[in-house]
């Protein structure tokens, strides 16, 4: 599913209250469960991770990060979207579910120019594997 169509069905019509739970819930995942635990990332990744809400840079790096480490798509897509109710408006929110599925969407073709901090290697790594020098 899209990220824009995840937050227009599901996301947007939670409560406050709702988007805390399932952000508790899809944390297990995110720490440990499905991905690396938070205190295996860099801290840069770690602050992003928790910030509400997201802005664009912010939004591109933890997407590009969580892309190379091997997180799953719908999962990252869903806590930045999370991430967004505390966003000052609903348009804000449209716009980074666009910078979601715009990074997904074309993370084959800038494989060669995006690049992540691979947790497995230590070190700066492009999206096709090759280091960043």
């Amino acid at each position: 599913m899209s990220a824009v169509k995840m937050y227009r069905q599901e996301i947007r019509l939670l409560s406050k209250k709702e988007v805390s739970e399932r952000r508790r819930e899809l944390l297990k995942d995110m720490n440990g469960n499905a991905f690396f635990p938070l205190k295996q990332r860099p801290r840069d990744m770690q602050a992003v991770f928790w910030k509400k809400p997201m802005g664009d840079t912010q939004t591109f790096k933890l997407a590009v990060f969580l892309i190379g480490n091997g997180c799953a798509p719908n999962l990252f897509t869903e806590w930045i979207l999370l991430a967004q109710y505390w966003a000052e408006s609903p348009q804000k929110a449209e716009k980074r579910a666009r910078q979601i599925d715009f990074v997904v969407n074309n993370a084959d073709n800038q494989s060669s120019k995006w690049f992540y901090f691979d947790i497995d290697y230590n070190k700066l790594l492009h999206l096709n594997g090759k280091p960043k020098q």
